[in-house]
């Protein structure tokens, strides 16, 4: 029997049920495929997203930070090579609070870290993606060969943040999909809470293992369908209203109704959901969407507005300026 965990790297995927043709990694344990791209490092209970948010958080702060040289750049990454870290432990942390440092938070600290010695002038190894003992024999080996062409590829042509998700509903992401289904089945059908006799989602299975009656009420797709349909919509306070997800009994009984089944059947990296709702009229309603509706990207100016801090001039406040340098991080 086959049980070596092997990663392909670069391969090329065909299912025209899920509509995919795509270049990628492959992840084939006891024979089978066990995951695609990044759920490679998954697999391997290593957190991708902090791994590249650090080299990208890096690559930013360095900008920031002045730094001109291709030599600093190279310093530069292997700090960052250094700082690279994460685990899918996170899923385990009930309050998202340790989610949020090493999603976000870690990544950042650790390029503000790099930049700030490399501009006070600190040195590292030149070449942290060669040589014995590099970054890439870190994460891999013999049988997962790394592919480093993938570390520049369509670089200056593709941009990752515009193809960034936004949330539209304050409820966890696997969830978006869903509530979008669950709210326009109301919209088009006008039922309200109290016409429900039962409701099944279907969601991509991993998503549904993150939000199925979960303790945490943002990433409980029961709780958050039964809010939506109570209140007409989840605001931010309702989606993380432990107390109310734990004592209010109108939401108890319409979460009892709720169903959520993972689906093999939609591909991953997509965002597709289904949610059929039983009325005790007898009805059935539906709707399948491939994706929620994101909201359009703000403007510039509206960017400023909601994220700068105002000076007293009334303009976005200016960064520090270290003595002596050209640039300074903020």
């Amino acid at each position: 029997m086959l049980t070596e965990l092997i990663v392909l790297r670069g391969g090329r995927v065909l299912d025209p049920s899920q509509g995919l043709d795509q270049a990628t990694d492959v992840v084939i344990e006891a024979g089978r495929i066990k995951a695609l791209g990044r759920d490679a490092l998954r697999a391997r209970s290593t957190l991708p997203f902090s791994i590249a948010g650090t080299f990208g958080a890096s690559a930013a702060a360095g900008i920031l930070a002045g730094l001109t040289s291709l030599d600093q750049y190279r310093y530069l990454f292997s700090y960052a090579a250094q700082q690279a870290s994460g685990v899918m432990t996170y899923a385990r942390d009930t309050e998202h609070i340790e989610k949020a440092f090493i999603f976000g938070g870690m990544p950042a600290r650790n390029g503000v870290t790099g930049a700030t010695m490399i501009q006070a002038g600190f040195t590292g190894v030149w070449d942290v993606f060669s040589g014995d003992n590099n970054f890439f024999l870190a994460f891999t080996d013999s049988t997962r060969p790394a592919n480093p062409d993938l570390l520049v590829e369509d670089l200056g042509v593709r941009y990752e943040v515009m193809l960034t998700n936004m949330k539209k509903y304050c409820v966890g992401f696997p969830i978006q999909s869903a509530m979008e289904a669950l709210l326009l089945t109301v919209e088009e059908h006008g039922y309200k809470a109290e016409d429900v006799e039962a409701i099944e989602a279907r969601i991509l299975k991993s998503g549904a293992h993150t939000v199925n009656d979960r303790e945490m009420p943002d990433i409980n797709l029961q709780y958050c369908f039964a809010v939506a349909l109570i209140d007409g919509a989840v605001s931010f306070a309702a989606a993380h209203d432990e107390e109310r997800l734990r004592t209010d009994p109108a939401i108890a009984a319409l979460k009892s109704r709720v169903t959520l089944i993972g689906d093999d059947s939609f591909g991953e990296g997509k965002y597709q959901a289904s949610v059929a709702v039983t009325l005790k009229d007898g009805r059935t309603v539906s709707k399948h969407v491939e994706s929620f509706r994101a909201p359009r990207l703000p403007s510039r100016a509206r960017l400023r507005t909601r994220s700068g801090r105002n000076d007293r001039s009334g303009g976005v406040a200016r960064g520090w300026r270290a003595p002596g340098t050209r640039a300074s991080l903020p």
